[in-house]
């Protein structure tokens, strides 16, 4: 799971969740304004400064057509409606109304990154169920799950009509089916039977 937190659309969208949630982040909400969700320049970031903007989506905005006034009306709206609705409502609605599914289509491999997206999303649900559906506690988790070494058994896996290969323990497999199962390994630390009795032969 750490890998799968590493990547950047999550990293991305980990940095526009913990705007919303946080307006006095600074350093969140500038990593959100650069996000492909948000699209904004440094260009446009020193134009809005220099036209009486302030870094902050709580401040009424300057009457100015920007990208940065565009994307603190999203997070403002976001910020609004975050504790009407659990975190992966919230989610969900944040990679909708942000077209992030349709962004990753420009990607090298948009499945790949979709997998990733809809998997912050499953977290947020399994989050949930111990009864902390908050935005702010699941971002917590998911920031020490960062800095940590963490394999996750249920994995964001491939399409039904994908091709790919899966790596899985026996545990793992457990329940599982799959048109083709190869098993690797199995007795490879035994030695021939000729080997074996030449030994008991001597």
């Amino acid at each position: 799971m750490s890998l799968v937190l590493q990547t950047q659309e999550v990293r991305d969208l980990l940095s526009c969740l913990r705007a919303m949630d946080d307006p006095s982040d600074q350093l969140a909400l500038v990593a959100a304004l650069r996000t492909p969700a948000y699209g904004c320049s440094d260009v446009d970031l020193l134009a809005w400064i220099e036209a009486g903007g302030a870094l902050s989506y709580e401040r009424r905005p300057v009457d100015v057509e920007s990208p940065v006034r565009v994307a603190f009306e999203s997070l403002a709206a976001f910020h609004s409606q975050r504790m009407a609705r659990s975190a992966a409502a919230t989610i969900e609605a944040f990679i909708h109304d942000r077209s992030l599914a349709v962004q990753a289509l420009g990607q090298p491999r948009p499945r790949e990154a979709w997998r990733r997206l809809r998997y912050v999303v499953a977290q947020a649900r399994r989050w949930a169920e111990p009864g902390d559906p908050t935005l702010r506690g699941m971002l917590d988790w998911l920031e020490r799950l960062q800095h940590n070494i963490f394999y996750d058994t249920e994995s964001a896996v491939p399409e039904a009509d994908e091709n790919g290969v899966r790596l899985l323990t026996i545990h793992g497999a457990k329940g599982l089916e799959s048109p083709v199962v190869l098993l690797s390994g199995p007795g490879a630390g035994l030695r021939p039977a000729v080997k074996l009795g030449a030994a008991v032969a001597r």
